[in-house]
């Protein structure tokens, strides 16, 4: 990216123009350099299921495995013998394995009251992890059922009038919100230019998360490779601030819909919004 000639882009005063060179001369370097990959999968008997696991009980648990398969189609006395006493000094070697680690992880979250609540719900099984709400398949919403992509429709529909449904049942205040100011407001108000340092500070304050917007980039990425598009990206914002043009890839957001619980309804759900990281609303 640092080596990319954006100057079809900088020199360019046509706000559509613009904003599409970038995005094309973008989203080409992105999938040049940062191409999706498939990765094989590992053998699932070498990967630890739990933490406690350590390298050399799964060595063990494959004995274990064969010693069971030999008494199963031998079927002889010795081989159920052998099998028998393997197993109970494998379960006891797991069970003091497993001890061993959370003495660990109580005695490193000691003084910590949420890392040993945490540490409490693993061993009791209720990790926050397993205790989410698998999103169901029909849900019911003004007395129809929907299902499929009717879902995704009504899903639609209610997020985007839900603050205007809520709007009309909140009661006119009796005073105004200028009674609330402590002094007086600006009466004036106007946009002025962005620089390239601001967008540049405000990048490098995103949080450093993989997860991904509809176009796929996320703010590990885009905090990496800050310096080498924010010359770009001001003249672009500006370009918005004079002509008031915001690309459709603006507004355009990837919604995770998320069930909390209860019934199944569409008010039953909250969504989780992952907007375009390279928008003013994410960088300024």
């Amino acid at each position: 990216m640092s080596e990319t000639d954006w100057s079809q882009v900088e020199h360019q005063d046509e706000p559509i123009i613009a904003y599409n060179t970038f995005f094309e001369i973008f989203q080409n370097q992105y999938d040049a350099y940062c191409p999706v990959v498939s990765k094989k999968s590992k053998n699932k008997r070498l990967i630890p299921r739990n933490p406690w696991l350590t390298k050399g009980l799964l060595i063990s648990r494959q004995t274990k495995e064969k010693l069971l398969r030999d008494k199963t189609l031998i079927k002889t006395q010795d081989a159920k013998d052998k099998f028998y006493t393997y197993n109970s000094i494998y379960t006891k070697l797991i069970k003091r394995s497993k001890k061993m680690h959370y003495v660990n992880k109580f005695s490193e979250a000691r003084g910590d009251c949420k890392k040993t609540w945490n540490l409490l719900r693993e061993v009791l099984g209720r990790d926050e992890n397993n205790s989410k709400c698998d999103i169901p398949s029909a849900f019911k919403q003004n007395g129809v059922i929907l299902s499929g992509e009717k879902v995704a429709e009504g899903f639609n529909a209610y997020f985007s009038s839900v603050g205007q449904d809520i709007a009309k049942h909140i009661p006119s205040p009796k005073q105004g919100a200028c009674t609330y100011l402590k002094r007086a407001a600006c009466p004036s108000f106007k946009f002025q230019e962005l620089c390239s340092n601001s967008i540049l500070h405000y990048a490098l304050l995103l949080k450093d998360k993989t997860s991904l917007g509809f176009d796929g980039v996320s703010s590990h990425v885009v905090r990496r490779i800050a310096p080498a598009i924010v010359e770009p990206l001001c003249h672009l914002f500006n370009l918005s601030l004079k002509t008031g043009f915001i690309p459709q890839q603006f507004k355009i957001a990837r919604v995770i819909p998320l069930f909390k619980s209860g019934k199944k309804t569409i008010s039953a759900i909250t969504g989780l919004f992952l907007l375009y990281l390279l928008s003013p609303s994410s960088l300024s």
